[in-house]
């Protein structure tokens, strides 16, 4: 069984060195890096650069219907007369038929509802143009959380292997004490059981690392064929915080999330203004200017003998004397259908305001418990060096070393996770003050 414990030491190394000179060789992404890759190649950027540039293109086609347009209209064939018994066939009659057509029409009024189409296309850019703004700092937000988070699990796993290395040196220490007889059977046992208990969590703590390498890949959108080519270096948690955490207090209005509400609201407004212009009568003022020419190929009348210019403007009219309330209740409906995206506005502005108000509170208690974890690990340390040292003088048992490593490798990990914690939490609070893109690329 000794025999076993020490191979499984040895593959242990084995792996370590394997997996250093593969990380070391492939391509490696920080997180800065992976943060302005994900803004060219996530697929969630990608669709919502493509929206913003279809609302460009809808609000042009919007302004364009207050231009005149211009249509032109050919038809160009050959034709017979059949005659019936008894009748004549003209041979000279022109079997060529020709016509032109060309139309400058301009519609100088359609009830508003022109205006309203532009209204709602100019507003759905400006929705547009702030909802890619805040993709961006969305899938900011994520890539640095799941990167953080990545990067505790790498953390994690080295104070494992710290242990691991500080374990089987005692084991090793243990097992030679044994052999010579100055230490029970019972101190060796429990050594080398703590040795494969660490060798099972190191098994789990490295795939739960290749997992969330997975997910940064996926949400950053690396191909494919390049995802094992590709990975990342460890993100150092934020080692002070930033003064205004501290004395800006974070707010709803302005923010983001809240502009994309009322854009929202404002597109919803218009609907209601649609349904009351069809309620109304549908008054519609159109001019155009017609050039008209046919029968001008063969032997028929000559090109400029038959040219026709006309114009004309029209008032059109329509009023519906009784539908039986459709057009009313439409106007209810849509009234009643903007006070309820109105109210669910109003609950995700309060969802809003409570996120902000509970990060406040735990910013400040991450902070103090960070503070703290740092003094008690300073301690564990300079406990477990005295008790190795009695330990080896024979002053300290077994369990009383073992619990003081255990203490040790527990006050390590609660700072490193407070350590990534209050990072994640300092990456929510510069995404709700809309700065979070541009901050981490600067840090």
């Amino acid at each position: 069984m000794i025999h076993k414990v020490k191979l499984t030491i040895k593959l242990l190394s084995l792996i370590q060195i394997t997996s250093f000179a593969r990380i070391v060789d492939a391509s490696t992404l920080s997180l800065k890096d992976s943060i302005k890759y994900a803004a060219e190649h996530a697929p969630t950027i990608k669709n919502s650069r493509t929206t913003l540039e279809i609302s460009g293109i809808e609000k042009s086609n919007a302004f364009s219907a207050f231009l005149p347009s211009i249509d032109l209209s050919t038809s160009h064939g050959a034709g017979k007369m059949l005659l019936s018994e008894g009748k004549s066939y003209d041979k000279y009659e022109n079997p060529w038929i020709s016509r032109l057509s060309l139309s400058l029409t301009e519609n100088l009024y359609d009830n508003h509802q022109s205006m309203i189409t532009y209204k709602a296309s100019k507003l759905n850019l400006d929705y547009s143009k702030k909802a890619f703004r805040n993709e961006s700092e969305q899938i900011t937000r994520r890539v640095a959380k799941l990167f953080y988070d990545y990067s505790l699990s790498r953390q994690l796993l080295k104070i494992e292997e710290e242990q691991f290395e500080l374990t089987k040196q005692q084991f090793l220490l243990v097992e030679a004490a044994y052999r010579q007889g100055m230490k029970t059977r019972e101190d060796f046992l429990r050594f080398k059981t703590s040795m494969q208990r660490l060798i099972i969590n190191l098994s789990s703590k490295r795939a739960k690392i290749s997992s969330k390498e997975g997910e940064i890949k996926s949400l950053i959108g690396v191909p494919i064929s390049e995802q094992n080519n590709t990975s990342f270096v460890t993100a150092d948690p934020w080692v002070k915080v930033p003064p205004e955490v501290l004395r800006t207090n974070l707010n709803v209005e302005g923010h983001r999330e809240k502009q994309l509400l009322d854009l929202e609201l404002a597109k919803d407004k218009l609907n209601i203004d649609l349904a009351k212009n069809k309620y109304g009568p549908e008054v519609t003022l159109k001019a155009s200017m017609n050039y008209i020419n046919s029968d001008y190929l063969g032997y028929g009348d000559r090109y400029q003998d038959t040219n026709q210019i006309n114009s004309e403007i029209l008032l059109g009219v329509n009023y519906n004397l009784w539908d039986w309330g459709v057009r009313r209740r439409n106007v209810l409906a849509a009234t009643k259908s903007f006070k309820i995206k109105e109210n669910m506005a109003l609950i995700s502005t309060l969802q809003l305001k409570q996120q902000i108000s509970k990060l406040g509170v735990d910013l400040k208690q991450l902070i103090e418990s960070s503070k703290l974890s740092q003094e008690l690990l300073e301690l564990e340390k300079k406990s477990y060096n005295i008790l190795k040292e009695n330990y080896r003088n024979g002053k300290a048992s077994y369990l009383d070393l073992q619990r003081s490593l255990e203490n040790l490798a527990e006050a390590k990990t609660n700072q490193t996770v407070l350590s990534f914690t209050l990072s994640k939490a300092l990456v929510d609070y510069f995404y709700h003050k809309g700065k979070l893109h541009e901050t981490l690329l600067k840090n």
